[in-house]
């Protein structure tokens, strides 16, 4: 989550709505994959698993720790981490966390590397994702801003922190963006934003792998999260080779336009 104007937080809602997923997606209080989460922890972790009822129970302390950091940081805004938890005696643990934000500059276009596997668990925001990613974050090429994970077949995912669109032209030379399968990654929140952007330009938007072997046709790509928003990639690094991609395609920098716009326009 980040704030804007220090006195509110962009897409609210959809963040706590992808929380209480994440939540419900994982078996709290088992050990491997064939236990089956108990009915008391079931019945604790419920709140959570509720987006009205989570958002009640994270507001609170949303509030209060964003007011104690602004206290102590009169300048600039913040992100915001969000943890839901077990604790040891089996009860529900919220925990809030604020810090500077400190976004890239979004004018000059980021370099990513294709490399890494996918997601195991790639529908939940979980923690043990910090630790596995680890070793892409490792490997990552100097310069490079992000790795983007892809797969034997040549389908490219996602980024480790972050979503991936890419343009090409269809067979009448129609401009089409393109963003993994849903299921197949984490929905960040700018993702989100993306299909009612595209509607609003008339830009057709399919929910289908980018391929390895079409870089070379590709007539732009972004990454995105909450921090960087809609950053236009220049570089994609693989196998050693570097490959140019357009960064002032009209079609992307109208996107980027679009989802600032319905960004800013959210509660």
């Amino acid at each position: 989550m980040t704030t804007a104007n220090r006195n509110r937080i962009l897409l609210l809602t959809e963040h706590i709505v992808r929380l209480a997923q994440s939540a419900s997606l994982i078996q709290f209080g088992v050990s491997d994959a064939e236990s089956e989460e108990s009915s008391s922890i079931t019945e604790t972790m419920f709140p959570a698993r509720t987006p009205n009822w989570l958002r009640s129970l994270v507001m609170v302390p949303i509030k209060k720790t964003m007011e104690d950091y602004f206290k102590q940081q009169p300048v600039g805004e913040a992100k915001i981490a969000v943890i839901v938890a077990l604790s040891q005696d089996q009860k529900l643990l919220i925990g809030v966390h604020c810090d500077a934000l400190n976004p890239p500059d979004l004018t000059l276009p980021c370099k990513v590397a294709m490399f890494g596997a996918p997601r195991i668990n790639p529908r939940a925001k979980i923690t043990s994702w910090i630790t596995d990613r680890k070793y892409i974050e490792a490997l990552q090429p100097q310069g490079y801003h992000e790795s983007i994970l892809i797969d034997e077949s040549g389908n490219i995912y996602e980024g480790t922190t972050t979503n991936l669109v890419v343009l090409l032209m269809d067979k009448c030379g129609h401009p089409v963006l393109l963003s993994a399968p849903k299921g197949t990654i984490l929905e960040g929140t700018v993702l989100g934003l993306v299909k009612k952007a595209c509607q609003n330009l008339s830009l057709e938007f399919r929910r289908e792998f980018p391929k390895l072997d079409t870089i070379e046709h590709w007539k732009g790509a972004a990454i995105l999260n909450a921090a960087r928003i809609m950053s236009p990639v220049s570089t994609v690094y693989i196998q050693g080779l570097e490959t140019s991609i357009p960064v002032h395609h009209d079609t992307m920098i109208a996107l980027s336009k679009e989802i600032q716009t319905l960004l800013y326009a959210s509660e």
